[in-house]
């Protein structure tokens, strides 16, 4: 089945480039197009969403084949380019004007293990005591806009390091999420990444459907405008259907950011459109602060973490 663009499906006001919205070099293809013999060094990040059974065979290691580091090289990428990012927001956020105060927000990340995975130099070791702690800081607690960046880069980070393995880099402490991944962790670092996490957990491979959903609910928390395509589609309405259970962490972590993503009526609407019709709708970000929901969505080890920092 071919899942089509309908160009005068936009669900939104907002603008973005076309090259910007991720599908749109995806949305005529078959799926069966997943089972061609892709490479490593030749697919598209977009395509990294859907678990390709061509790319699940990769040997560990820093240092091995460009071709054959499998989602190594993209998790490096995605790591690095996350962290500038945060470090840029929060000393905005922070009311640093100061070109080195990005800098050093990087270094107090280095510092706390939230990049633990990739090769940073540590310009200081006192940084996370020489300033005041972030902003809004209430009670002991981050604000949430705060915690969201963090927790993104602590699943990224864990991520990669789980990519590395044993070619991880020596010397440097162990990642701030140093705990056995649950599928609901999965989830979360599937979203962080924007990476089906079966590549690096093949053991959940089981649950690729949903672990594509929140891949591509990655790139809807971003802001990024993306195609919903139809097999998408069906394991969101799947999710918002089923009956809430206290005892299902995994939906619970999916509906939380299927709220944030573009809340989950409106996502839900247009679910059952594409799931009716077989034609992938162009679905904008909500542009939404992060919802308090997820804060009880998250993993309370790592918030009390990453509260105990000082950025």
């Amino acid at each position: 089945m071919l899942w089509h663009a309908n160009e005068l499906s936009e669900d939104s006001n907002r603008t973005r480039a076309a090259d910007d919205v991720w599908g749109a070099e995806l949305v005529d293809q078959s799926l069966a197009t997943a089972w061609y013999p892709a490479e490593w060094a030749s697919v598209t990040d977009d395509e990294l969403v859907f678990l390709l059974p061509s790319l699940c065979n990769w040997p560990t290691g820093r240092h091995a084949e460009p071709a054959r580091r499998g989602p190594i090289d993209y998790l490096t990428r995605t790591l690095t380019a996350r962290a500038d990012a945060a470090s840029r927001l929060i000393a905005r956020r922070s009311g640093l004007t100061d070109p080195a105060a990005a800098a050093e927000i990087h270094d107090r990340l280095v510092a706390s293990g939230l990049l633990s995975s990739i090769d940073a130099h540590r310009r200081s070791t006192t940084l996370r005591d020489s300033r005041a702690p972030a902003p809004g800081r209430d009670q002991g607690r981050l604000p949430d806009w705060l915690i969201a960046e963090l927790v993104a880069l602590a699943y990224t980070n864990r991520m990669l390091s789980d990519a590395l393995g044993s070619a991880a880099p020596q010397g440097v402490d162990a990642p701030l999420i140093d705990w056995p991944l649950t599928l609901a962790d999965v989830v979360v670092a599937s979203i962080s990444a924007r990476l089906n996490g079966a590549y690096v957990y093949p053991e959940h491979g089981y649950a690729h459907e949903l672990l594509a959903l929140a891949a591509l609910l990655g790139h809807l928390v971003e802001g990024r405008t993306a195609y919903l395509p139809p097999s998408i589609a069906g394991t969101l309405l799947d999710i918002l259907r089923a009956k809430p259970s206290a005892d299902d962490q995994t939906a619970a972590v999916l509906r939380a950011y299927i709220e944030w993503a573009g809340g989950a009526n409106r996502l839900m609407l247009w679910a059952r459109i594409i799931n009716a019709t077989g034609v992938a709708r162009r679905i904008a970000p909500r542009a939404a602060l992060v919802p308090r929901a997820l804060r009880a969505a998250w993993n309370p080890r790592l918030l009390q973490r990453l509260d105990a920092q000082s950025l």
